[in-house]
C-alpha cells in the first residue's frame, strides 16, 4: 500500500493537469498563425530593444521562423509591422517564449540594460516567477554553448525546458 500523497504533491498534480488542459485549449482554439506570433513578437521586441539589431540575433530569429514554417518574406514584414503579442495560457508555452527571447538577448554576446528590462517585463507579462526567469536564462546560456549551425533548435529548446522542469 502506498503512503498518502502530501498536499504539495496533490498541488503539483493539479497544476500539471491544468497546464495540459490549457495546452489543448490553445491548440484547439488558437490558429497556427496566432501561436507563431505569440512566440515571435517577444523575440522581435528583444531584437530591437537596444536599438541596434545584431546579425546573430537576426540569424537566430530567422532560423526559428524557418522551423515554424514562416517564409523569409514574412520575417521582413514582421520587422516592419511586429505582430501583436498575446501570451499563451499554458505555462510550458510561456516558458518556451521566455527561453527563446533569452536566446535572442544572448545572441550578440552582450546584454544591454534595455534588453534585461524587457526580459524582466516579459517575465511579468507571462506571469512567471523570478525563479523561473532565472532558470530560463540559465537554460538559454547553456543552449548558446551547444548550438551549432543546422541544429534542430526546436528539439534543443524542448530538451532545455524538460531539464528546466526537473529542477
Amino acid at each position: 500500500m502506498q503512503p498518502p500523497r502530501t498536499v504539495e504533491e496533490d498541488g503539483m498534480w493539479v497544476a500539471a493537469i491544468e497546464d495540459s488542459l490549457m495546452s489543448v485549449f490553445d491548440f484547439l482554439f488558437r490558429s497556427q498563425r496566432e501561436r507563431v506570433h505569440a512566440q515571435i513578437a517577444p523575440m522581435l521586441a528583444m531584437l530591437l530593444a537596444d536599438g541596434k539589431p545584431h546579425p546573430n540575433e537576426m540569424k537566430f530569429i530567422a532560423m526559428r521562423l524557418g522551423e515554424l514554417g514562416v517564409p523569409p518574406s514574412e520575417f521582413e514584414q514582421m520587422l516592419r509591422n511586429p505582430p501583436k503579442f498575446v501570451p499563451p495560457s499554458a505555462r510550458d508555452q510561456r516558458l518556451r517564449i521566455l527561453v527563446e527571447t533569452a536566446l535572442v538577448m544572448l545572441a550578440d554576446g552582450s546584454v544591454d540594460p534595455s534588453e534585461m528590462a524587457l526580459f524582466v517585463g516579459l517575465t511579468h507579462r507571462l506571469e512567471l516567477t523570478a525563479e523561473e526567469a532565472g532558470l530560463a536564462l540559465l537554460a538559454a546560456r547553456e543552449l548558446m554553448k551547444r548550438l551549432q549551425p543546422g541544429s534542430d533548435l526546436d528539439s534543443e529548446i524542448t530538451t532545455a525546458l524538460t531539464t528546466l522542469g526537473s529542477r
